[in-house]
């Protein structure tokens, strides 16, 4: 039976916190990039691209938390090193997808 490392259990939530933030970084590249087209297209009044860039800071906040609190909850399963990093690496894809998601949600609902 594997021993269960006291170390690994902390590296979960790193993980999912470092990766979200990777993650929401590019997100927010990404949107940066693409903003003004999108604004050209889609707004039909003058603050909807600040009410979409605010919502967008405030989705990427909540996201970053959720994500470390979920790392931290789903850590004390953690037996492994190999198994922290993958419980991490699956809550940062999970957080940044809901970013992604949220960004196209934005960009639906507001404008």
């Amino acid at each position: 039976m594997d021993q269960p490392r006291p170390g690994a259990a902390l590296l979960a939530p790193v993980v999912a916190f470092g990766g979200t933030a990777l993650g929401t970084l590019v997100v927010h590249l990404v949107h940066r990039t693409f903003a003004p087209q999108l604004v050209l297209a889609l707004c039909s009044r003058p603050s909807c691209a600040l009410d979409v860039a605010l919502w967008s800071l405030v989705g990427g906040f909540a996201v970053l938390c959720l994500a470390t609190l979920a790392g931290t909850v789903l850590a004390f399963r953690v037996r492994s090193v190999r198994e922290a990093l993958r419980i991490g690496g699956v809550v940062a894809l999970g957080g940044t997808l809901l970013q992604v998601l949220g960004a196209v949600l934005l960009w639906v609902l507001l404008p």
